[in-house]
C-alpha cells in the first residue's frame, strides 16, 4: 500500500552518521529521481541542524504551481515526501512542526497540489497502519486545513472529527479511565493498577494481528526484563461485551498479563479511546499519564530501553 521508504539521509545529512548514533537503520542513499535538492549551507555540521534546515528549506527548488508534479510526476513528489518526513525524525518537534506548517502554505499555491500533499500527509502520518503513523507530527497539518481558506466547509466536518480525535489520550496528559471486568467477574479499572509502567494492549477475537503482537511482546527482552523487576504491567482489553466468546480466547493472552473486557462499553459508546486499528498499544507511566500513544512494539522497546 505504501511506497517503499527510500532513505536520502545519507545523501543530504552525512554528519548524522557520523554522529555516533545507532538508532537509525543504516541504507543505501537513494535521491528520488529528478526532484530538485537543495544544498545545506556548510556552516550547519550538527546532525539536528541540518535536519532542521531541511524542514524548512527542503521544497525550496520543488515548483509548487507545476501539477505534474502530482499528475505524471506523482511518484516523485510522492517518495520526496516520504523522505522528507524521514528526516523531520531528526528535527525537534517545533522545528518539524514548522516544516510541515511551512509545507502546506506552500502548497495552497494550486488546489490539485494542495490536495495531494493533504492527502498523502493523512495518509502517512494519520493512518493507524502507516509505517511513518506519527498523530502529534500530523496535527499541525490539520491546524492548517482548518484554517484554510482552500478546504471547504463540508471537508472541515471530517477534519473537525479527526482534530477532536487527536485530542484524547495525547502523550502527556491522563489516559481516559478503564473499568473492566476479569474472566472471574472481578470489576477493577485501570487507575488501579500500580506498576511504574502500564503496557497496554487493546486486542479484539481471533485477531491474526493481535496474536502476533502478543507473540513480539512476549519475546521483547526489554518488556520481559521491566516485568521481572516488576516496572511494568500489561493490560489487555477487549473492547467490547461479548463474555463467552472473549472467555473462548483467553487462552491467548499470556498467563502473566492482567487481562479484561469492558462490560459496559464505555470505550466504544463514549469513545474515551479512538482505536484506529486493532491492536493498539499505549505506554503509560505510574500516574496513568499517557507516554506513547497508539505505536509500535520496536517504540515501546525503544522508550523503555532509555529509562533507569
Amino acid at each position: 500500500m505504501y511506497c517503499s521508504r527510500l532513505y536520502v539521509v545519507l545523501a543530504v545529512l552525512p554528519c548524522l552518521w557520523l554522529s555516533g548514533c545507532k538508532d537509525k537503520p543504516r541504507e543505501i542513499a537513494v535521491k528520488p529521481r529528478d526532484f530538485p535538492m537543495v544544498t545545506i549551507p556548510a556552516v550547519y555540521t550538527d546532525p539536528q541542524m541540518r535536519a532542521e534546515y531541511l524542514a524548512m528549506h527542503y521544497w525550496d527548488r520543488f515548483d509548487f504551481r507545476d501539477t505534474t508534479g502530482v499528475g505524471s510526476a506523482a511518484k516523485v513528489s510522492e517518495q520526496a515526501l516520504v523522505n522528507y518526513i524521514e528526516i523531520l525524525s531528526y528535527a525537534s518537534y517545533d522545528a518539524a512542526s514548522q516544516g510541515l506548517t511551512h509545507l502546506m502554505d506552500l502548497a495552497e499555491n494550486d488546489p490539485d497540489v494542495h490536495a495531494f500533499f493533504a492527502f498523502n500527509l493523512e495518509r502517512y502520518l494519520y493512518e493507524a497502519d502507516s509505517p511513518m503513523h506519527n498523530d502529534e507530527l500530523y496535527m499541525p497539518v490539520l491546524a492548517h486545513l482548518l484554517a484554510s481558506k482552500k478546504v471547504d466547509d463540508t471537508r472541515k466536518i471530517r477534519l473537525k472529527m479527526l482534530w477532536g480525535y487527536l485530542q484524547k489520550n495525547r502523550p502527556g496528559t491522563p489516559a481516559a479511565e478503564i473499568h473492566y471486568r476479569t474472566a472471574s467477574g472481578r470489576q477493577q479499572s485501570l487507575s488501579e493498577l500500580r506498576s511504574e509502567y502500564v503496557l497496554l494492549v487493546f486486542h479484539n477475537l481471533g485477531c491474526n494481528a493481535c496474536i502476533t503482537l502478543i507473540d513480539r511482546i512476549t519475546h521483547s527482552a526489554v518488556i520481559h526484563e521491566m516485568q521481572n523487576r516488576q516496572r511494568l504491567r500489561i493490560l489487555a482489553i477487549y473492547p467490547d461485551k461479548q463474555l463467552e466468546e472473549w472467555k473462548s480466547h483467553l487462552h491467548e493472552i499470556p498467563p502473566s498479563w492482567l487481562s479484561g473486557y469492558d462490560y459496559n462499553a464505555e470505550i466504544e459508546d463514549n469513545e474515551t479511546y479512538i482505536l484506529r486499528a486493532i491492536p493498539s498499544v499505549y505506554l503509560l507511566d505510574r500516574n496513568k499519564h499517557v507516554v506513547l500513544r497508539d505505536v509500535s512494539i520496536a517504540a515501546v522497546e525503544g522508550y523503555l530501553g532509555t529509562v533507569e
